[in-house]
C-alpha cells in the first residue's frame, strides 16, 4: 500500500494531475496512518503495523516507507488543499517525525547504522539487516532533512549508508549480495534509489558524496560489464555472472538492475550540471 502511494506521488510530480496526489492522500489516511500505534501499549509504543489484519509485528519495511510518504505529502500539502483526505504540512511532518523516531529508537543501531528488520508482538527485535530497510531509512532521513534542515537527519543517513556500502557489502567483495529471486531480489534497487537521493543532496559533504558515488558507480559498472546477459539484455541478480540465455530471468532482479542504472544516471546528471 505504501509503495502504491509513493508511486502515485511520483506520478503526480510527473503529470501535475492532482487526482494521483489525492489518491495517495487517501491511501495514507485510510490504510497507513491508521496502522500507527497504539502509543501507550507495550511492547511497541507506536510504530506502523506490518499487516492490517492483525498486529503481527512492527517492521522496518512498513515504517521506513511510511515516514517517506508522510514527508513527501507534507511537501505538497498546499496543492488542492480542500481535499477531504488532506492534512496540513505541519500535520504530515509531525506524523513523519513520529514514525521515523520510532524506527530510529527501536530498529536502528546508532553505533553502526544497521537497520534491524522488525519488533514482534513480544518486543523481540529481529536483528538482521536488509538493503530494503537500509534504503528506506536513508530515504526517510533525507526527506526529513529537506523539510527541517536538521543536520542530525543527514548524519543518520550517512551512517546508515556507510553500513550498507561497508559491512553489508564486504561479504560479497565490495558489492551487495547476489539476489536472484523472490522479494529480496528487488531490495537492492530500493536501496540504490535512496542512496542516489542522498548523494545529490547539496548539503552532503564532498568526501561522503565521492565515497558513495564511487560505490554506486562500481556497482553499476560491475553489473553492466559482468552481470548483464548481452544477448538478452537481462540482469538475473548475479553481479559477476550473466544469467544463462536459456533460463528465464525473474522480474525483481531485473528491476533492481534498472533501478541501479537509473540511480547512476541521476547522480551523473546532477554532477554534470553543478
Amino acid at each position: 500500500m505504501e509503495w502504491h502511494a509513493l508511486a502515485l506521488v511520483r506520478i503526480y510530480e510527473a503529470t501535475g494531475e492532482t487526482r494521483y496526489l489525492n489518491k495517495a492522500r487517501q491511501l495514507y489516511a485510510d490504510w497507513i496512518w491508521t496502522q500507527w500505534g497504539p502509543e501507550d501499549e507495550a511492547p511497541w509504543y507506536g510504530g506502523v503495523t506490518w499487516k492490517t489484519d492483525v498486529a503481527k509485528s512492527k517492521n522496518a519495511c512498513s515504517n521506513g516507507p511510511a515516514a517517506i510518504l508522510a514527508a513527501r505529502l507534507a511537501q505538497f500539502a498546499s496543492v488542492d488543499a480542500s481535499n477531504a483526505k488532506n492534512k496540513s504540512a505541519d500535520e504530515y511532518l509531525a506524523e513523519a517525525l513520529k514514525i521515523y523516531r520510532w524506527e530510529r529508537k527501536y530498529l536502528w543501531d546508532s553505533t553502526t547504522g544497521a537497520v534491524y528488520d522488525n519488533m514482534n508482538r513480544n518486543g523481540e527485535i529481529g536483528r538482521f539487516s536488509l538493503s530494503y530497510n537500509q534504503g528506506t531509512f536513508i530515504g526517510a532521513a533525507v526527506e526529513l532533512f529537506r523539510l527541517t534542515k536538521d543536520p542530525s537527519f543527514l548524519d543518520d543517513a550517512v551512517l546508515t549508508a556507510r553500513y550498507t556500502t561497508g559491512p553489508m557489502s564486504r561479504r560479497n567483495r565490495g558489492l551487495l549480495s547476489d539476489a536472484t529471486n523472490g522479494d529480496g531480489a528487488l531490495f537492492h534497487g530500493i536501496f540504490f534509489r535512496y542512496l542516489a537521493n542522498l548523494i545529490v543532496l547539496p548539503e552532503l559533504d564532498d568526501a561522503a558524496r565521492q565515497e558513495f558515488t564511487d560505490y554506486l558507480m562500481r556497482s553499476a559498472t560491475t553489473l553492466v560489464r559482468r552481470g548483464v546477459n548481452h544477448e538478452t539484455k537481462l540482469y538475473g541478480g548475479r553481479w559477476r555472472q550473466p544469467w544463462p540465455t536459456d533460463e528465464p530471468s525473474a522480474l525483481n532482479p531485473h528491476v533492481t538492475g534498472c533501478a541501479l542504472l537509473e540511480a547512476a544516471c541521476k547522480v551523473t546528471a546532477v554532477a554534470e550540471n553543478q
